[in-house]
């Protein structure tokens, strides 16, 4: 019996427990600690190993570089904000707006090469209705975001209470915009969801989804981390990151197993 390329189901599922229960025993060490941003850390470093492993002329590579720069911003994002300091804080929020258009970016480009595969079926009724609603609802929160985040401003609001509006806006918008592009994917490929090429895309295009219902909890209170929605968007957070990583480790594997062919 041949064996079947690229990370298993069980595999993948391991992997992403063993992550997020990283990043939930980091938050029981406290904040700050480097311990709860393990996920973010490893999904990185597999990102890279990802863009590295492809050819310089496959298709694909752009996308995945994409991706593994907006990651990197962010968790460079994360280290300025460790070392405080309001000098730092507008190079954070750069840093975020950098990702949050970079990522979007990759997943158009993902949803690109997903369309011109033989990975594909035909999107057909309730699929269709799925990705119409996603796209609804995307819409909704990050108009929601984005109206929050400049009311909350009030007169005569300083450069760092911009940045931090435009911040959240750009959250807010690139995750929407992720989240219909990740459901689209989805849509495409859920009939191929054992296959192995198929599996990084579908895992991507699940962590974009999350990151949708995390606008939606911070609209609705999330980021208090003494709430319970706090403790759940904590949760949630680190699944997509430990989706995202799951996805670069599938694709990474997938692409030792084609060098050696």
């Amino acid at each position: 019996m041949s064996r079947v390329p690229g990370l298993s189901w069980p595999a993948i599922a391991a992997f992403v427990c063993v992550l997020v229960g990283g990043r939930i025993a980091g938050e029981q060490l406290g904040a700050g600690s480097w311990v709860g941003y393990t996920v973010n850390v490893v999904g990185v470093l597999l990102l890279w190993l990802v863009v590295l492993a492809f050819s310089r002329g496959d298709p694909p590579r752009r996308a995945w570089l994409l991706l593994a720069l907006g990651t990197s911003s962010v968790l460079v994002g994360r280290v300025v904000d460790s070392v405080g300091g309001d000098e730092l804080v507008l190079g954070r929020y750069g840093l975020l707006i950098i990702a949050n258009v970079l990522g979007p970016f990759a997943q158009v480009l993902m949803l690109r090469l997903v369309r011109g595969s033989d990975l594909v079926e035909r999107a057909r009724g309730g699929r269709i209705l799925v990705l119409g609603l996603t796209a609804v609802v995307a819409i909704v929160i990050a108009t929601a975001s984005v109206f929050e985040a400049f009311s909350a401003l009030g007169a005569g609001p300083s450069a760092i209470a911009i940045g931090r509006a435009l911040t959240m806006s750009a959250s807010a918008i690139g995750d929407g915009i992720g989240a219909v592009m990740g459901v689209w994917i989805f849509v495409l490929l859920v009939r191929s969801a054992g296959g192995a090429l198929a599996r990084p895309y579908l895992l991507l295009g699940t962590s974009s989804l999350i990151f949708l219902v995390l606008d939606l909890l911070a609209i609705l209170g999330g980021h208090d981390s003494y709430g319970g929605l706090g403790v759940v968007s904590t949760g949630l957070s680190a699944l997509a990151w430990a989706l995202g990583a799951s996805a670069a480790l599938s694709q990474f594997l997938l692409l030792r197993e084609r060098g050696r062919v």
